[in-house]
């Protein structure tokens, strides 16, 4: 996938998903994608796209889990095995009550800290 603005993602040790973190005036501030097996392979990051996307929009939408209609037809028609359907809603629910809550690295302070951070390397 290619971006038309630049952006600081996160990929934790579990492999269950990437967050984006987008800087104004972008639609979404965050965008997390749940996901299985993603990590750095030859210096990208890799991994399968499960559908379910937790999001903080910027225009007064909110925070929700978006794709869930395309998480349970992909679901049912790829035979995801019940324990892996279980684990990525439970990682989906756990991450909108995280983006919710605020906390680091979901907060303002941090996504604005890193974005700093990404224009400070920017060539002039």
């Amino acid at each position: 996938m290619t971006v038309d603005v630049d952006n600081v993602m996160l990929i934790p040790p579990s492999g269950e998903w990437a967050a984006t973190f987008n800087p104004a005036p972008t639609s979404y501030a965050i965008y997390i994608d749940i996901a299985w097996d993603v990590r750095w392979q030859d210096g990208s990051p890799t991994g399968i796209d499960m559908d379910l996307d937790v999001i903080r929009a910027r225009d007064g939408r909110g925070i929700w889990i978006d794709d869930r209609d395309e998480w349970e037809e992909h679901r049912v028609h790829y035979g995801y095995p019940l324990d892996i359907v279980t684990r990525l809603e439970q990682v989906a629910l756990d991450l909108e009550r995280a983006v919710t809550e605020e906390g680091a690295p979901f907060d303002t302070a941090t996504a604005a800290h890193w974005l700093a951070a990404l224009d400070r390397l920017a060539p002039a």
